[in-house]
Formats: structure tokens, C-alpha cells, sequence
């Protein structure tokens, strides 16, 4: 028996029903946004060792997730590349998406540079004005939100449950898809790509039975993400309150290659270091280029980590903000 999954079996007993309430006050703590893959590629674990993205020296656009995909396909419609996300640390999903634009909009450093606050105010306000905007394609109704999987009713959207993909790599939590488009990006164009998510908006509204009236929420958990005005501290640990709205995953980069790139590679080639996927007629569709690893990569002279960033600012393409309603080819 697992003692991850809730059931009515002899096996759940004492100690499993205490070991998922522990994980769940671990976990709900805060709540975070993660992307899981890119086409039918799911990420590998790529922890850099000592490289605390938040604090870091270098730049975000160093450090992050790097996916090459081949450009879009105008003579056949290919211009849309899959994303792959969850949200944990909550109960409800109100509203989760994808937010997609051009690194050298954004600045170098993504958190706040005093306080480690993720994302800055300029982070946020480029992202606001100058990236697109895409929600999930996979939730019914037209709606933008879904379960954690702490909710009552369990996780959604979620993947079947037939096989080891869905229980090793996702862990039972829900699992969103949308698509972003590339087909007007050049080959060399990096993209930011975020998942962003506002959850829990009911944990501020008082229960009928619960008075006086205008009492408000007492516990650390729902001020410290619904009201910006609270403040606690104990021994040195503090408690500081925040708006409810969006939690941002840390970005990946998409790099827009050129397709033609792919014709010699040999993606049984065990010497590299790279995850590739491919659709059902043997394209390369996503190369995942691991942060640990810089330079050439053995497949091709131009399939490498681009150079680091001097700093923000070089908007050049497209880049006005539009909401997207539609994300299917």
C-alpha cells in the first residue's frame, strides 16, 4: 500500500494517515508553480549544486532550464510547441497559465535585489505588458483553474493513472498543457517561458458558523498569503503577509533553432548529455540542454548554451502582450 494515497483499505491506518498529513502541512506552506516539460519531453531533475536561483550571482537566464526546439513549420501549420506545468502547496487552483516572451526584455536579475522578493516589480511589470499570455488547454468548461492534490476531490486536470509516468513524474498532482507559438521567431531567439497561478482565494472568506463577523482570518497560512498587512515573527522566523495573487514558477528557456540542425543527429548517441523527444514521424521536437553542462554538446556546433546575458532591456521582435484564447493547431 502507499501511503501517499487515501483509501478506506486495512493498510491505511495510524501512521499512514499521519505521514500524508505531514507531507500536506509541509507542502502547503507555500504555495509554488513548477514546468514539467516541453513537447513530449519531461524534465529531468537538474539541480545545480550551491546555485540558489533566488540569491544567485549570476543571472537567471544562466542557470534556468534550457529547451531547444526546432522552428515553426509555416508550410505546415508546426508552430506551436506544448508546455507542461503543475501547482502545489494549495488546495484550490483559481487560476493558473503560461506567460511567454523574449529574455532580453526581462531584466538580469528576476528577484527583488534586497529582499530576494520573486518576481521584482519590473520583473512583473514587463511581464505584464510585453509577454503573451496562454491558459490550459486541458481544463473543460473554458476555465483557467483546477485541484491540487490535497484537495478533497483529488487532483485536476490529471493524467490516467495506468502506468509508472504518471505516479513517478508527476506524484499524483495535477498536470496542465497549453501551447505557445514560434512561428514568427527567428532561429536564436530565447524565449521566457513562465507558469503563473493564484490559488486559495476562498481561505480568506470567514466559514457562516465562524464569528464575530468581522474577525478575519487568525492563522500564519491564510495571512501569509492573502493579506499584505500581516506581520508575525518568533524567535527570529518571520511571518510577512502578502496580496493574494500570482505565484510564478522559476522560467525555462526555449531556444528556437533551425530544424535542419537535426538531419545528422543520432538520438541514440549514448555519449550525450542531453534528453530528446520526437513525434510519431521521427522529427526532433524539444532537446533538453542540461544548466550543468556549457559549450558544445557533441550534436551540433550551434545546439549549445547561448552566451550569458549583459542585462535586460533589448526588446526586439514581437513583443506586445496578448491574451490568447485559442491554443490549438
Amino acid at each position: 500500500h502507499d501511503p501517499l494515497i487515501s483509501s478506506n483499505g486495512r493498510e491505511n491506518g495510524h501512521v499512514a494517515r499521519n505521514i500524508r498529513l505531514a507531507l500536506l502541512a509541509m507542502d502547503v506552506v507555500e504555495p509554488y508553480v513548477s514546468i514539467r516539460g516541453v513537447e513530449e519531453l519531461l524534465f529531468e531533475d537538474d539541480v545545480i549544486p550551491t546555485v540558489n536561483l533566488k540569491r544567485s550571482p549570476t543571472s537567471y537566464f544562466d542557470d534556468a532550464k534550457l529547451v531547444w526546439v526546432p522552428g515553426g513549420d509555416e508550410k505546415t501549420s508546426l508552430t506551436l510547441r506544448e508546455i507542461t506545468w503543475t501547482v502545489g502547496g494549495a488546495m484550490t487552483i483559481d487560476e493558473t497559465e503560461i506567460v511567454y516572451g523574449l529574455w532580453d526584455c526581462l531584466p538580469t536579475q528576476l528577484a527583488e535585489s534586497a529582499t530576494g522578493l520573486y518576481p521584482s516589480m519590473e520583473t512583473r511589470n514587463v511581464i505584464d505588458t510585453k509577454f503573451r499570455i496562454v491558459p490550459p488547454s486541458n481544463v473543460e468548461g473554458g476555465k483557467s483553474g483546477g485541484r491540487s492534490r490535497w484537495h478533497a476531490d483529488g487532483a485536476y486536470p490529471a493524467e490516467p493513472e495506468g502506468g509508472d509516468t504518471y505516479e513517478q513524474i508527476y506524484n499524483y498532482d495535477p498536470v496542465f498543457k497549453t501551447s505557445i507559438d514560434i512561428g514568427n521567431m527567428p532561429p536564436g531567439t530565447a524565449i521566457a517561458v513562465f507558469a503563473r497561478a493564484k490559488v486559495d482565494k476562498n481561505w480568506a472568506t470567514a466559514a457562516a458558523n465562524v464569528g464575530p463577523a468581522d474577525l478575519g482570518p487568525a492563522s500564519h497560512i491564510v495571512n501569509a498569503r492573502t493579506n499584505p498587512s500581516y506581520f508575525a515573527s518568533n524567535a527570529g522566523k518571520v511571518v510577512h503577509g502578502r496580496e493574494y495573487g500570482w505565484w510564478y514558477s522559476d522560467p525555462i528557456t526555449v531556444l528556437v533553432g533551425d530544424a535542419k540542425e537535426t538531419e545528422d543527429w543520432d538520438m541514440n548517441d549514448p555519449t550525450t548529455h542531453f534528453s530528446l523527444s520526437s513525434n510519431a514521424r521521427g522529427i526532433v521536437t524539444a532537446v533538453h540542454v542540461n544548466a550543468r553542462f556549457s559549450g558544445k554538446t557533441g550534436l551540433s556546433d550551434t545546439l549549445s548554451r547561448p552566451a550569458s546575458r549583459s542585462g535586460g532591456g533589448g526588446c526586439g521582435g514581437e513583443t506586445t502582450p496578448n491574451r490568447s484564447n485559442s491554443v490549438t493547431a
